[in-house]
């Protein structure tokens, strides 16, 4: 079903219940992630009226939307009732200045909300108590805040993770700092923002960035409060914050081991799978038909790393932006080719390949070992599986794909890009490769590796050790130490 629908106010009721029971689905924020249509309506309330369909009559339309959870209406709807063209008129005007209303007492809620948490002094005398901002249309962040929560709660932490309760919420600010007033934390925990402008000065605040967002791309400057601790995801993002000089340490993708994990119920086969999709779609028709492509591939083929001075030779010959090159032309490369090799590993070694994601159905050669997408669901399944797995990729060495193949005991088998990343490198766990000729060696020699230090260093249960440490350590310090 299309997501297509808005979020509608009707002056008739029957024709809300109507629309409601279509089940509609909107867009989000997120091009990936829709919502359920919500259709509010004037007048007496409806028997057995599904969730989605809200009684608000007119008269308590403002106080409705100044205290819900739920998404506001776009658009208004007079149904099968008649009005006159005025009166139309004048009922779109009221809404929309209700609304407006509804809008800067939030604004006024919010400020004075900010003033209050800035006010709140963290009381540790009872332990951790952390701190998760975070919202459902987030296709990530969401599972990442989750897996960590969960991770210290075990611990023996107390957490609690501010987010929509279903898919007809949408939290404002207002929202999220009730719900950090009524829990008064002394830790919080951040993927991507900051988050620091309401918090008292003894609270601790960590955040992990994981993605290139604008705060640490703009010149602008930042605010960073002395019990603010910032990580950085991969080698990219290191970059960006060293140049913005926001000080930081790295902490790489992590595994949520109640999901990635060995099953001793399933059958291990000797194969090679490649769970993800083609980059192809990432490249215009104008680069991949020129000489670029067939150029890099000559690289690749040779085992020849894409040094900075290698990107540099072909964006002045190509006219192309060095940043492009790096974060989106050479992943393209080394993924796709290298998974296009995958069939000649076959035809030399005789091992079966399995590809899911989706793309690759484009390549002939690859088309026999294609099996489509794979739910996220049965990923651990197929890891399980399997004896081998091929993890390309030209910036960095621990992606997700290699930790929780990893943890299912299927050995990586990761493109060598060693000279774009930083240690630990764990060669003890990783097989590397630069050619196909290197994958053909490592399948014939059949020497699997000690994957346990690789599995439990990169655990969500060891970020929640690190964030513990380093919160305890803290408070250890003598008082004129902090200062």
């Amino acid at each position: 079903m299309s997501a297509d629908s808005n979020n509608i106010y009707f002056f008739d009721a029957a024709a809300a219940l109507n629309e409601a029971k279509k089940r509609n689905r909107i867009k989000t924020s997120n091009p990936h992630i829709d919502a359920l249509q919500i259709c509010y309506y004037d007048g007496a309330p409806i028997a057995d009226a599904p969730e989605n369909c809200i009684c608000v009559p007119l008269e308590k339309v403002y106080d409705y939307f100044l205290t819900t959870r739920n998404r506001f209406p776009e658009e208004i709807s007079f149904g099968g009732k008649e009005f006159p063209d005025t009166v139309k008129q004048q009922l779109i005007s009221g809404m929309q200045q209700v609304m407006q209303a509804v809008n800067q007492e939030r604004k006024k809620q919010y400020d004075a909300l900010v003033r209050e948490t800035r006010a709140l002094r963290p009381d540790f005398s009872e332990g951790l108590r952390v701190f998760f901002l975070t919202s459902r249309e987030t296709a990530v962040m969401q599972h990442v805040s989750k897996n960590i929560a969960d991770a210290l709660s075990k611990l023996g932490c107390q957490v609690c993770v501010s987010i929509e309760a279903n898919e007809m919420e949408y939290l404002h600010g207002v929202h999220h700092l009730v719900e950090y007033l009524n829990f008064r934390p002394n830790v919080t925990f951040n993927i991507n923002h900051l988050n620091n402008g309401h918090l008292h000065d003894e609270v601790f605040n960590f955040i992990w960035f994981q993605d290139p967002m604008a705060s640490i791309k703009d010149p602008s400057p930042v605010n960073l409060r002395k019990r603010d601790t910032v990580y950085s995801l991969v080698g990219m993002i290191d970059a960006l914050l060293e140049a913005k000089g926001i000080p930081f340490s790295r902490q790489s993708f992590c595994i949520n081991q109640s999901l990635f994990h060995t099953d001793d119920t399933v059958h291990r086969e000797r194969k090679i799978v490649f769970i993800g999709s083609s980059y192809a779609h990432f490249i215009n028709a104008n680069v991949m038909n020129s000489g670029i492509v067939q150029e890099a591939v000559k690289l690749l083929d040779r085992g020849e790393a894409f040094t900075p001075k290698t990107i540099a030779k072909f964006a002045k010959k190509y006219a192309l932006d060095t940043q492009y090159l790096h974060n989106t032309f050479i992943p393209f490369i080394v993924r796709d080719v290298t998974v296009l090799w995958l069939h000649n590993v076959h035809e030399q070694t005789g091992i079966p390949v399995e590809i899911y994601g989706q793309g690759w159905e484009q390549y002939e050669s690859l088309r026999p070992y294609c099996k489509g997408p794979l739910p996220y669901d049965r990923v651990a399944d197929a890891y399980n599986r399997a004896e081998y797995t091929l993890v390309p990729h030209s910036l960095y060495v621990l992606q997700q794909r290699t930790l929780e193949a990893a943890a299912c005991g299927c050995h990586p088998i990761v493109y060598d890009c060693r000279y774009n990343d930083t240690p630990p490198y764990y060669e003890e766990a990783l097989e590397y490769f630069r050619t196909v000729g290197d994958i053909v060696r490592i399948i014939r020699q059949n020497q699997p590796k000690e994957l346990n230090r690789l599995v439990d260093e990169n655990s969500y249960e060891h970020l929640a050790r690190r964030i513990v440490q380093s919160v305890e350590s803290a408070l250890a310090e003598p008082t004129d130490a902090r200062d």
